[in-house]
């Protein structure tokens, strides 16, 4: 009998929880946040449970299937390209354009995330759900074993004792105004840069730590905060 509940579940689940699209390659357009990984059948990682905590990276991706988002570090941008074949679906880079610099860790996640992304073949097996609590999740994985999933709606992450730096760009995603929290030495400068790393905007650095964004395009930005000779970035996005 008990075997038979879970049978029962499991067939509830598949149909009413976890229901796949149907419209490719236009479900694929959207604003995803990655949750969790799977390294060659391996266990799996959630991003929250890091030993040095991150923000869900970023996938955007819009309807002529440009994409741009971020890792630890680093950010890119690129473009995919689409194909069907017996009912599975596939997304190739047909170009990948990551930044260079060096994380101080969580290296090799990052390595291994961009790998997929760089490399054309195989192209990426991928796959969109919607759910039943209506949000959606997306997930692509390279080969088999090589899993990344991604949710509709943003991992809330606490800030953990290892992590020094305690500013946070909040509310995220931010619509019309956000506010910077944490900060406590006096700042020099204040700066939103896009994904490429250009200059977007100055903020005031005299204000009460709240400004207003809501003439920037919807996107993922960054702000640079320079204080007393040391630059710290935090991510938001702007819907």
């Amino acid at each position: 009998m008990k075997s038979f509940n879970i049978f029962l579940y499991a067939i509830c689940f598949f149909y009413f929880g976890h229901i796949s699209a149907q419209n490719y390659p236009d479900d694929f357009e959207g604003t995803w946040y990655l949750n969790w990984y799977e390294y060659d059948l391996g266990d799996r990682y959630y991003i929250h449970e890091f030993k040095h905590a991150i923000d869900s990276p970023v996938l955007i991706i819009d309807s002529n299937l440009n994409f741009e988002g971020d890792g630890v570090c680093n950010t890119f941008t690129g473009e995919f390209s689409y194909e069907s074949s017996n009912g599975d679906h596939y997304l190739t880079s047909t170009s990948f354009n990551p930044t260079n610099l060096i994380c101080d860790f969580n290296n090799d996640f990052e390595d291994e995330y961009f790998f997929h992304f760089g490399n054309v073949e195989p192209p990426l097996l991928a796959e969109v759900y919607n759910l039943s609590n209506g949000l959606r999740s997306f997930e692509f994985q390279k080969s088999p074993g090589f899993v990344y999933h991604f949710d509709s709606k943003p991992i809330v992450l606490g800030l953990n004792e290892n992590q020094e730096n305690k500013l946070a760009i909040f509310p995220n995603p931010a619509r019309n105004e956000i506010s910077i929290v944490g900060l406590q030495n006096p700042v020099e400068d204040i700066q939103i840069v896009n994904v490429t790393g250009s200059q977007i905007k100055k903020l005031n650095t005299s204000s009460n730590n709240s400004y207003d964004v809501s003439d920037l395009p919807l996107g993922l930005y960054f702000i640079r905060i320079t204080s007393e000779g040391t630059t710290t970035t935090r991510k938001f996005l702007k819907q």
